[in-house]
């Protein structure tokens, strides 16, 4: 008779690590009536290709477990529950299918400050150089530590300056006692920019380049056959309450555009036509919801039964 052969220890230890790996994201969406949703996180979707699954028993038991979880969302009415744009932490588990599943969720306070120095504003045009954010939300969960580091890699692809409002979390902020918490210079994250005023819809958010995935055409070779396309690789200015992209090629029209973008806020969009390429406006509802899509640096989305 044979037996499976065991992993060897390296194996083993691989496994238990990632098992016991902790994520940082923002939930996506939360329906509480049907009892379910999903947490955005760049680092599980790089990692599984898809956003993380929130099972209600799982959301049910954030606040349940934890009392202090609650001075996370003070401002909420009791008792709270999960909502969009909450912080969490949490930990991943996949379903039969090998979908990745949310457990061990714990809420993140959400803090607030003001950029001393902005990230990548360092000597010589050091576009990695570390900021720096003030903030006495922190302060009051760190032991008096008023500042904060803030790396570049944080901020997704916000373009910020000096006197920039911007909210973002630490880590383990309560795990240390309050003199050791005053040695240590804490590292922001989920680092995003409070929304411009309405008076103030002209100044840029963001600019990067969005590699977009197309969808595949009918065939003319055979009936039934589709052909894929390469991606969309076009130029994204984030102003105020839109975002302006060029470099479309001019069979990029309104629908597909709206296939990736009104699943993350945008309202419409308008496509101008040129003679070598076209480009194009996508309104969203106000600055937050731009402010909110330029802070990840990656983004999937369902299409058709597929995740991007």
């Amino acid at each position: 008779m044979a037996f499976p052969s065991m992993p060897h220890g390296q194996e083993v230890a691989q496994v238990l690590a990632e098992a016991s790996e902790e994520f940082l994201g923002m939930v996506k969406s939360y329906n509480a009536r049907r009892g379910f949703g999903f947490i955005a996180c760049e680092a599980t979707a790089a990692k599984f290709g898809r956003d993380v699954y929130i099972a209600k028993a799982e959301a049910q038991l954030v606040f349940a477990s934890d009392p202090g979880a609650a001075a996370a969302v003070a401002d909420r009415q009791q008792p709270p529950s999960l909502a969009e744009e909450d912080l969490v932490r949490f930990r991943v588990r996949l379903s039969a299918e090998g979908f990745p599943q949310a457990e061990q969720i714990r809420a993140v306070r959400r803090l607030q400050g003001t950029l001393l120095v902005a990230p990548g504003d360092g000597a010589m045009g050091d576009a990695a150089a570390d900021g720096r954010v003030v903030s006495d939300d922190l302060a009051a969960v760190h032991g008096g530590v008023r500042e904060a580091i803030v790396p570049r890699a944080a901020c997704g692809q916000t373009q910020l300056s000096a006197g920039d409002k911007v909210t973002f979390c630490v880590l383990d902020a309560g795990q240390a006692d309050a003199a050791a918490r005053r040695t240590q210079t804490p590292e922001a994250l989920l680092v995003m920019r409070v929304p411009p005023k309405q008076s103030n819809l002209g100044c840029v958010l963001g600019c990067c380049t969005l590699i977009l995935p197309r969808p595949p055409v009918s065939g003319t070779l055979q009936v039934g056959a589709v052909a894929g396309r390469p991606d969309l690789e076009l130029h994204c200015h984030a102003l105020g309450d839109r975002v302006i992209l060029s470099g479309l090629p001019r069979d990029a029209d309104q629908a597909e555009l709206m296939r990736f973008f009104a699943k993350h806020g945008a309202t419409a969009a308008s496509v101008a036509n040129s003679d070598l390429l076209s480009f194009a406006a996508i309104a969203f509802p106000g600055p937050a919801e731009v402010c909110r899509f330029i802070a990840r640096s990656l983004h999937t989305f369902a299409d058709d039964k597929e995740t991007r």
